[in-house]
């Protein structure tokens, strides 16, 4: 509303110093209401950049009220709204401090909780780049590559699962991953191997594991099809 206060008072301004032109020439009409116009628009957007400039500023602002309502996401989960405003908040600080790698990170969580992949494939790379031998940031962006369709993609995912194993023999995560990747390669041997190991690495109670040994005899049995070909 103010925006528009203001604007009409410029066009009122502006119409005042404008009429003697506007009363004797038709050329002067016209070019004096493109001039009205032009200023108008230019106060317009203006003001218009001033208020959502004030928003994103309020928004950056309830940071530390998100943060703190991450520590009840158990309890009291984020709304889509609220996750919305957070990722919005979290991208203003990102700008202001771009080497702050738990930022990229969690900002990354945040677009896959929003289902923006690129935003989420953005920030975890942002993190990994920033911090390489990190595991959990190397995860995480090699999770999100191998979901893409993009084999360069892909391609880039697997090599960081082989790293992520190679500083982390038992991660199971990595392993699973990998072990599909195999899989989706026919593989079958290499898949065989992945879910072996991480049926030795869980407990024997793991509810998981029926899936893994399903996993196995599937494998096998398209190994020994594609050998008996």
């Amino acid at each position: 509303m103010m925006w528009l206060i203001i604007g009409l008072l410029t066009l009122l301004v502006a119409l005042i110093g404008f009429y003697p032109l506007l009363k004797n020439n038709k050329l002067y009409f016209v070019s004096g209401f493109l001039v009205l116009g032009i200023i108008a628009g230019l106060s317009y957007f203006h003001l218009g950049a001033w208020q959502a400039q004030t928003m994103l500023d309020k928004t950056a602002d309830k940071l530390p009220y998100f943060y703190e309502r991450i520590e009840e996401q158990e309890s009291k989960p984020l709304s889509e709204q609220e996750i919305q405003q957070f990722a919005i908040g979290l991208r203003l600080k990102v700008q202001q401090t771009p080497n702050d790698d738990q930022r990229w990170f969690l900002l990354g969580q945040l677009g896959m909780a929003l289902g923006d992949g690129k935003l989420a494939l953005d920030s975890y790379a942002k993190a990994h780049q920033i911090k390489p031998d990190d595991i959990d940031y190397k995860l995480a962006y090699a999770r999100i590559l191998m979901f893409s369709d993009d084999v360069t993609d892909k391609n880039q995912g697997e090599t960081l699962l082989k790293q992520v194993i190679r500083q982390d023999h038992s991660n199971l995560d990595a392993l699973s991953l990998l072990a599909f990747r195999y899989f989706e390669q026919q593989d079958y041997k290499m898949a065989i191997v992945s879910w072996s190991m991480m049926l030795k690495l869980m407990p024997e109670n793991d509810p998981k594991r029926d899936l893994l040994e399903r996993s196995i005899r599937s494998a096998r049995d398209a190994l020994e099809e594609l050998q008996g070909k």
